[in-house]
């Protein structure tokens, strides 16, 4: 195997969630691509051995579940809000918050 995986140091290949679709050209996490890609990328990160893959859980840009990134082969993942998630959460209440200041309906 070559790559950075396959350096005896290396214990974690990560994988970004965001940045990986917008690499692809992908706007859609169901788009075949990403799922592709990710799977070829776990693959090698497998063969090379010293590592395991790193993926965000959930994230809205390529939700991943449980026992999807168990079959992948994902030795680390975290189930916190990733940042494109609070920012949108955030957004959304303070769009909230100034229709309820004006006595607008959402």
């Amino acid at each position: 195997a070559t790559g950075i995986a396959a350096l005896d140091t290396i214990k974690q290949e990560t994988l970004g969630a965001t940045d990986l679709p917008q690499t692809l050209g992908v706007t859609d996490p169901t788009d075949p691509r990403l799922r592709a890609e990710v799977e070829k990328i776990a693959a090698q990160v497998k063969e090379a051995g010293n590592a395991k893959l790193q993926i965000p859980m959930n994230h809205p840009a390529f939700p991943l579940a449980a026992q999807e990134m168990l079959d992948l082969g994902v030795g680390y993942t975290h189930v916190a809000p990733p940042p494109p998630a609070i920012l949108m959460r955030e957004m959304r209440n303070a769009v909230r918050g100034i229709h309820e200041s004006v006595r607008r309906d959402s």
